[in-house]
Formats: C-alpha cells, sequence, structure tokens
C-alpha cells in the first residue's frame, strides 16, 4: 500500500470512529459533518472526499459496526454444538461485544 494510501485510509477510519462516536453521544441527526470532520482531525471537505453524503457515512459506520458485531457473535460457536447452545453461545458472544463497546450500543 502506497504512503497515500494508507494516510487516505487513516483519514477515512478516523472519521468512521468519530461518526461513530458522535451518533452515539448526540444521535444521527444532531452530529454534524463539521462535528466529525472536527473530532476526526481533517477538514470538512475531507469528509465529503470519502463519504458523498450524510446518509452514505451513516451507512458506512454502521457496516462497519454489523461486520464487527457479527465476527464477535460467531467466534467460539460450533456448527456441531447443538441449536440451543448455539443460539446461547451468540447472544452471549453479542451481550460481551455490546458491553465491551458501548458506543456500537448506543449506535445500533
Amino acid at each position: 500500500m502506497s504512503l497515500a494510501s494508507n494516510s487516505k485510509q487513516q483519514k477515512r477510519q478516523a472519521l468512521l470512529g468519530a461518526a461513530l462516536k458522535l451518533f452515539a453521544e448526540q444521535g444521527m441527526n444532531r452530529a454534524s459533518t463539521a462535528q466529525i470532520a472536527k473530532r476526526a482531525g481533517v477538514a470538512s471537505g475531507t469528509l465529503f472526499f470519502h463519504f458523498n453524503c450524510k446518509e452514505e457515512l451513516i451507512h458506512a459506520v454502521f457496516e462497519e459496526v454489523r461486520a464487527k458485531i457479527e465476527a464477535a457473535m460467531i467466534r467460539d460457536v460450533d456448527e456441531g454444538m447443538p441449536i440451543r447452545e448455539q443460539i446461547v453461545s451468540l447472544l452471549s458472544n453479542l451481550l460481551c461485544y455490546f458491553l465491551s463497546h458501548p458506543d456500537e450500543f448506543r449506535f445500533m
């Protein structure tokens, strides 16, 4: 990965992280794109370089959080387990994830 590409990816991740925090703190409607850019430490225009609109940013945050939750839920779940144990394990993993990631819980 080139240095410029790495920098772009870091800025995108900073924007996603800042958006998640602000959405969890203020709600999606109250968190402005200017606040998100400021919290991420980038210029406001940088946000719109990575995302066409606020709705696209919300969708990207949702997809990132959803993927992390999905990965956490299926950890240690064996398809050979009885279905009841699989469900208990999935729900236990979900609860543990949300307890250790409160911003993701408030966002979802």
